[in-house]
């Protein structure tokens, strides 16, 4: 596989230094969302607090996926997250 002059212009201009990673983005949300559906302050284990949280990353790992159709065992952490979120 080779790679012209241009395609890596075009992939140093995609990346700069406000680029965020969407881990960390998904992260942030992830502690967002927690934060408004906890019942109390100390509240970790309530069935709104998980599912606010596994919510989020199954919306990160499905658009994961979109871009990585052939990643399996990503596929397989979906398939099992949204089977535990199923049941709470």
């Amino acid at each position: 596989y080779l790679l012209s002059a241009s395609d890596l212009d075009d992939e140093e201009e995609g990346e700069g230094e406000d680029a965020i990673p969407a881990s960390f983005l998904s992260a942030a949300r992830i502690a967002e969302l927690r934060v408004t559906h906890r019942r109390h302050d100390s509240d970790t284990g309530s069935p709104e607090f998980q599912v606010a949280g596994m919510t989020e990353r199954i919306r990160h790992l499905t658009m994961h996926l979109k871009e990585h159709p052939k990643d399996f065992s990503t596929r397989r952490g979906l398939v099992a997250l949204v089977n535990k979120r199923r049941r709470l």
